[in-house]
């Protein structure tokens, strides 16, 4: 079975935001019977600093927060099996 997933995470804040840093896992793992056809993560209101593994084994992000920005969207897609 395929399913396609679409995620949307949307941070707002009541004051600009000069500096932050946020760690995401939301990129699904690939297992015995889970196969990760594509994913996708893409970030509004900041960028994608380095992606990496943590010590149980998830796709990290470190995404930071644009200078004075009010709303940090992180949206995923993708496609598992």
């Amino acid at each position: 079975m395929r399913l396609k997933i679409e995620h949307q995470t949307v941070y707002k804040f009541e004051t600009p935001v000069s500096y932050g840093l946020q760690q995401i896992r939301i990129t699904p793992k690939a297992a015995r019977f889970q196969k990760v056809l594509h994913w996708d993560t893409n970030v509004a209101g900041g960028g994608k600093e380095v992606m990496f593994e943590d010590h149980h084994h998830n796709v990290t992000e470190l995404v930071s927060f644009d200078a004075d920005t009010r709303e940090l969207a992180v949206t995923s897609r993708g496609e598992v099996e």
